[in-house]
């Protein structure tokens, strides 16, 4: 059964480029070494935010090329292969300054 997961980012407008950058990278590894991902649609909200939006094929084959993220060697020690398997339960004005905190360099 077709599976989809969204995630939300907050990017600064200075990060933009890099951003799509890394983005656009990640989908090309994750294309060319895992089945499954049928669409991955972007989206920019109201607020700013982005909202990224992946169609997969199985639930099966979305938990595999999440697992298999870290291992791509784009993706070592980068926060971008840290959130897929994340559960966001903050409420949005505490995870802007989490995120803010941390992508400051500051101990949060």
């Amino acid at each position: 059964m077709p599976v989809v997961r969204a995630h939300t980012y907050a990017v600064e407008p200075a990060d933009v480029e890099e951003f799509l950058a890394r983005r656009a990278s990640l989908i090309g590894t994750v294309r060319e070494t895992q089945p499954g991902l049928t669409r991955a649609l972007l989206l920019k909200l109201e607020d700013g935010t982005y909202c990224d939006i992946w169609h997969w094929e199985t639930a099966a084959q979305m938990a595999a090329a999440f697992a298999a993220i870290d291992t791509f060697p784009d993706q070592l020690s980068k926060p971008v292969a840290d959130h897929f398997d994340f559960e966001d339960v903050m409420p949005p004005d505490l995870m802007r300054q989490v995120v803010e905190c941390i992508n400051g360099g500051r101990t949060c």
